[in-house]
């Protein structure tokens, strides 16, 4: 089952009132996922770090897409991420089958809502260093920049890339 826990701002934003509350860690391959969504930016981005690794995930939001349709908005760029991180098939049909159920429940880590922040100021930085350039945002390089910035999280002794950690966890290092 996934769970993706999504933060206040991204309930209110997405309007889905529905919520629970978060349930016991999944015991999936790739574990749960929290979302939130960056609002400084037009049109807004929606953004999935996975609690194991750290690993995120960026999509733009689309004004039609609500609260319902995050479950496949997930889906799709999670498909995407696999692929560009060259998984096989028969590793991606596990990880699909372990989310073949999604709940859409409130955050509950301080530690991932702390990184999720600290990924927030770097989409923040990445884009005035854009725009001091004149240049256009690419959200594929950005996701990837994201991925190699080295973050720690509690219970984990040092730093992790994001993007190592994603990779070990698939056994594909």
């Amino acid at each position: 089952m996934l769970q993706l826990k999504c933060t206040r701002k991204l309930l209110d934003f997405s309007r889905a009132k529905d919520a629970l509350p978060p349930e016991k860690a999944a015991d999936t391959l790739l574990g749960d996922w929290h979302a939130t969504v960056v609002d400084f930016l037009r049109p807004r981005l929606l953004l999935f770090i996975n609690d194991k690794s750290l690993y995120c995930i960026i999509d733009v939001s689309r004004p039609r897409e609500k609260g319902a349709d995050l479950p496949v908005i997930f889906r799709k760029n999670l498909y995407r991420a696999l692929q560009e991180n060259r998984v096989s098939e028969s590793r991606m049909q596990q990880v699909f089958q372990d989310y073949g159920e999604t709940v859409i429940t409130r955050t509950d880590s301080r530690s991932v809502l702390g990184t999720l922040n600290d990924i927030n100021n770097h989409i923040y930085a990445h884009v005035e260093d854009l725009a001091r350039k004149h240049a256009k945002i690419d959200l594929r390089e950005l996701e990837q920049r994201l991925n190699m910035v080295p973050h720690s999280s509690v219970g984990y002794k040092g730093y992790k890339y994001p993007r190592e950690a994603f990779t070990q966890m698939l056994d594909l290092s």
